[in-house]
């Protein structure tokens, strides 16, 4: 038997990971591997028997580059089925090859799918319904005997067709639609379907010696597609949800673990390399080539040395008639993030420089555009400057008043501190928010008075003025009680200095981020930091759900990006704090898990370590909420940064002690004597998260917030000697001190103007 493993020269881990499967289970195989780049390999350092590269090569119909720029690697290298096995043939009459993709990890004998071969080809059933396969082949592994020549000739006809159809590819068409009548065998045996599209699918346990099981069969082959190394808890075709969460199966979980613990921060699939430096290819560009395949004899290809100056010539020239106007490759971008092209909807028009600095600025940060390939850089453009007035006294308060997250906690204290201070004031609800609301909305728009005072986040005030239109804030005074989380703004953010005429920043931290973009004034101005009385009764600890184990609480928003929240910063110090789950327990109350799945799913498989550590993901009424916190015994937040820290005034407001990294907002309010503060060091933030590559934020000490969780234990007399100061600490932030600020700056302003 031979087996081929489809892999690329950036994959040796991976290729490496299957061939030692194959060795120790079938030491007798010959293994050879074929190379699917694109562009040029001269060495491959493989254990394999041998080896070929793709590149240079006829395949469908056309050159491999080719292919490879069409499809993406992933698929193309399938595309060369018929030439694979051309090049290592079947050796006798009862020879098969077995070409495997190099996600596929070997745990046992594959010999089921090399017999059913013996007809011609075997691959492994799409769907099993009873005994009865149905439904054409799982991608990634086929075995083909001697009798295959028909197959193989409708798997090159078909390629050739999708290499030169603009439609979308689906490369699990080809399997799904394996003809019964070139002697395909599907089978149907469960030790070789685990993926991730049948792990829901199959029933998975483990048998006494810790072997997984699947459908009661030891687990003989299971593909790896669906695995990112670095990310094991999401274990998913592109696109999709997992068909089981590890969180709800141990046994899946323990296997992923163990994989991506062998293949050790080997790249995923997701990876494709490219053809030159910064130029991503997306399916908008790959449909495009696909075009250019069926409609030009050979057009140029950026794998090509020679080929690629006209290949970006292409893309820096005129894209379709109704395009973007901009560039071919403005229009492939465009295609590609609908979410880009419903920011700037007038792109042909009054969108067009916004939209040309968005691929100067976020379109490189992201790698969606190639410096070789932008568009010429437009002109600086003046910012828009209110028209000061004199109008009656008072504030019109724009923000998200009816909101259950933060902000709008924040509005609706800032709305009672300038109700003390003796301010009229006139609410503008804004509601462009993922949160939920609970209190009632009003939706006319009443704003009598000559003060915007815009508690809207940065990114959404764009949003509020194409809602409101120029007329809100024209003839007014206009100030944004902004907040953010890192020290640099993105361009959507920064543009909205232009609304403004002023910027109050509830903290320090956040004073020095805006102030750093020297455009409008910036002046500190708190909210307040009062909360209602959690009015704890006899039995609410229980009733909460909450025993006589020591417990640690943190709340935090998923919606709120649980990078920045850190919870595996939380949940790792915990466990380093007390190896032992014996008297201790931590929770994680938060909201809108359900809207962001895989990072939910990452907190469930990091909490899955330990009995003690549990999340509770939903809402709970304010009275209990807040109860929650007052019972709690300790309040952990090992943020990486906050604008302000609410959550963290509030455990100090019900004399809760509070762990926290000490670093951002939450520093306005508690120091050394009033909190466990943890040290950090400031750190690049970096590519792939939601906030500016550019940006820093803190990488909080762990060893150092476990200490503390063991002194808070430990030590009775020192959570409350936290409790009197940190209530202290909140002092300056009550309603009357915050009010007096407001009427302070507010008449400054009236005095000036």
């Amino acid at each position: 038997m031979r087996v081929v493993v489809v892999t690329g020269s950036d994959r040796l881990a991976w290729c490496e990971h299957l061939i030692a499967g194959v060795r120790r289970h079938h030491p007798d195989a010959t293994v050879s591997a074929v190379l699917a780049d694109g562009g040029h390999v001269a060495h491959f350092d493989t254990t394999a028997d041998s080896w070929i590269a793709l590149r240079g090569r006829q395949v469908a119909g056309v050159r491999y580059e080719d292919v490879a720029l069409a499809l993406g690697r992933r698929d193309a290298g399938w595309t060369a089925l018929p030439l694979i096995v051309e090049e290592f043939p079947p050796e006798g009459p009862t020879d098969v090859v077995v070409v495997l993709a190099d996600t596929m990890e070997v745990h046992g004998s594959i010999d089921p799918l090399v017999v059913a071969a013996a007809g011609g080809a075997a691959v492994r059933a799409a769907e099993v319904d009873g005994d009865l396969p149905w439904g054409g082949g799982l991608p990634g592994a086929i075995a083909v005997g001697p009798s295959s020549a028909e197959l193989l000739g409708w798997w090159d006809r078909r390629c050739a067709a999708a290499v030169r159809s603009p439609e979308a590819f689906d490369p699990r068409s080809i399997w799904r639609d394996l003809p019964a009548s070139c002697g395909v065998t599907l089978v149907a045996d469960p030790s070789l379907r685990l993926g991730a599209s049948t792990a829901g699918s199959l029933d998975l346990t483990d048998s006494d010696d810790g072997a997984l099981l699947v459908d009661g069969r030891p687990l003989a082959l299971v593909d790896l597609s669906g695995l990112d190394p670095a990310r094991p808890h999401w274990f998913a075709e592109p696109g999709r949800e997992p068909s089981r969460r590890i969180s709800t199966c141990p046994s899946l979980r323990r296997l992923l673990h163990r994989a991506a613990a062998a293949l050790d921060g080997a790249a995923g699939l997701t990876q494709e390399p490219e053809p030159l430096p910064g130029l991503v290819v997306g399916p908008a560009m790959r449909s495009w080539f696909r075009s250019l395949l069926k409609d030009t004899n050979r057009p140029p290809n950026p794998f090509v040395a020679e080929e690629a100056d006209a290949f970006l010539e292409l893309l820096t020239g005129p894209g379709e008639p109704d395009g973007s106007g901009v560039s071919r490759l403005a229009d492939l971008v465009l295609a590609d993030r609908p979410d880009v092209a419903a920011a700037f909807p007038s792109v042909r028009w009054s969108d067009r420089d916004a939209f040309v600095r968005w691929m100067w600025t976020h379109g490189l940060d992201e790698g969606v555009c190639s410096l070789a390939v932008l568009p010429d850089l437009p002109a600086p453009r003046p910012a828009i400057r209110s028209v000061r007035s004199a109008s009656s006294a008072g504030v019109n308060l724009v923000g998200y008043l009816s909101g259950e997250l933060g902000l709008g906690v924040a509005a609706r204290r800032l709305r009672a501190a300038l109700d003390v201070a003796g301010i009229p004031v006139a609410e503008v609800v804004y509601d462009r928010t993922a949160s939920r609301q609970r209190h009632p909305q009003h939706r006319t728009i009443d704003a009598p008075y000559g003060v915007n005072l815009l508690l809207i986040t940065p990114d959404q005030l764009p949003y509020f003025a194409d809602d409101v239109g120029p007329e809100f804030f024209r003839d007014r005074f206009n100030v944004g009680l902004w907040y953010w989380e890192t020290d640099v703004m993105t361009s959507r953010q920064q543009s909205s200095f232009g609304y403004v005429d002023e910027v109050w920043g509830a903290t320090e931290y956040l004073c020095e981020v805006f102030r750093r973009y020297d455009r409008v004034p910036v002046e500190h101005v708190p909210v307040p930091l009062v909360f209602d009385a959690p009015g704890v009764v006899a039995g609410d600890r229980e009733r909460l759900g909450l025993d006589d184990r020591f417990t640690v609480l943190f709340s935090f928003d998923f919606l709120s990006i649980a990078e920045r929240k850190n919870p595996l910063g939380l949940i790792e110090a915990f466990s380093r704090a007390f190896p032992e789950p014996a008297g201790v327990r931590l929770i994680l109350k938060t909201i809108n898990g359900d809207r962001t799945p895989e990072q939910l799913e990452e907190v469930l498989d990091a909490a899955a370590r330990r009995p003690d550590i549990e999340l509770w993901d939903r809402y709970l009424e304010p009275r209990d909420r807040l109860a929650l916190v007052a019972a709690a015994d300790c309040y952990a937040s090992l943020h990486r940064s906050e604008g302000l820290g609410l959550t963290m005034a509030e455990a100090m407001a019900v004399g809760t002690p509070v762990v926290a990294t000490a670093y951002s907002g939450n520093l306005d309010f508690m120091d050394d004597r009033s909190a466990m503060l943890v040290p950090a060091e400031e750190v690049l933030i970096g590519p792939g998260s939601f906030y500016p590559a550019t940006g820093h934020w803190a990488s909080p000490d762990l060893d150092a917030a476990a200490a503390a969780l063991r002194r808070l234990r430990d030590d009775a007399g020192l959570r409350e000697q936290l409790a009197g100061a940190a209530r202290a600490a909140l002092a300056p932030f009550s309603l009357e001190a915050v009010g007096a600020t407001l009427r302070q700056r507010l008449g400054a302003l009236g005095s000036s103007r």
